[in-house]
């Protein structure tokens, strides 16, 4: 590495490595095949990386060898008969870069009506999403009816929607 540190690979490829994984998996539909494609672009982009010109964003560059890797990806999987066509990968590659705007406000209004919302709220959407718990194990975690916490999921999900909605109208963001 030249100029370029390892430290500095590692704060680029950390703060934008959730990025290329959704970029990834809009390619490969199956996550731990996605991750195996993300373990391969960090090798790459870090054989390359003193080929990176500070002076422009990373998440660009990193994303042209990621988009590489899917397709070798999709070359070693080809004898499995599950991989889309090359034409399909290259239009989900053009189609997420070119939504990546609205993807980057989108993100920022979620983040931000997020913290609108009580704590308890919050936990419950945690939980429910992140930690991928049913409504039965919640409902018997929080002791509340089921129907009564599909409620106020209903609810909380509605008044984040009505808030990212605004956010991004307030931004000049369509729908």
């Amino acid at each position: 590495m030249s100029e370029l540190s390892a430290e500095q690979f590692m704060r680029l490829f950390a703060a934008s490595e959730h990025e290329l994984y959704r970029y990834v998996r809009t390619m490969v539909p199956r996550a731990a095949d996605a991750d195996d494609v993300m373990q391969e672009t960090a090798a790459a982009l870090w054989r390359k990386f003193d080929q990176y010109d500070a002076a422009r964003p990373f998440v660009p560059w990193a994303a042209q060898f990621a988009y590489h890797e899917v397709l070798a990806h999709r070359k070693r999987v080809a004898v499995q008969g599950r991989h889309f066509s090359e034409a399909v990968i290259e239009k989900l590659a053009a189609e997420r870069l070119e939504a990546q705007p609205l993807l980057d406000a989108q993100r920022r209004a979620l983040d931000d009506c997020l913290t609108k919302l009580t704590q308890s709220q919050r936990d419950l959407l945690h939980h429910r999403y992140e930690c991928e718990q049913t409504i039965q194990s919640l409902a018997e975690r929080r002791r509340q009816p089921v129907a009564t916490l599909y409620k106020t999921l209903h609810r909380t999900r509605r008044r984040l929607l009505d808030c990212v909605s605004m956010a991004l109208k307030s931004e000049g963001w369509t729908a």
